[in-house]
């Protein structure tokens, strides 16, 4: 149970990086035609990474509940994921 603790730390680690990267000013400022869809990608990069690590901290805390959290981690993360899309798409 403590090697789900450490993968999702980790991924969710990983996804905090880069939506801090996203949401730093040197690559918003590269990506200046298309800033909208880079911070979108960013703060849903960000919020996914801090997702993950609550879900880890979750899942070792209450291994008993391991499978409904799963249930509930891939529905927030599809929900997520296609939120973002329609709204990019929307906003093209």
């Amino acid at each position: 149970m403590a090697f789900l603790l450490v993968l999702f730390c980790a991924v969710g680690l990983v996804f905090v990086g880069v939506g801090l990267y996203f949401l730093s000013e040197k690559n918003l400022n590269y990506y200046s035609g298309k800033k909208t869809m880079v911070r979108a990608a960013g703060f849903v990069s960000l919020a996914l990474g801090i997702l993950t690590v609550i879900m880890g901290i979750a899942m070792y805390a209450q291994p008993q509940l391991l499978e409904y959290l799963v249930i509930l981690y891939l529905i927030v993360l599809i929900l997520v994921v296609f939120s973002t899309m329609i709204v990019l798409k929307k906003k093209k």
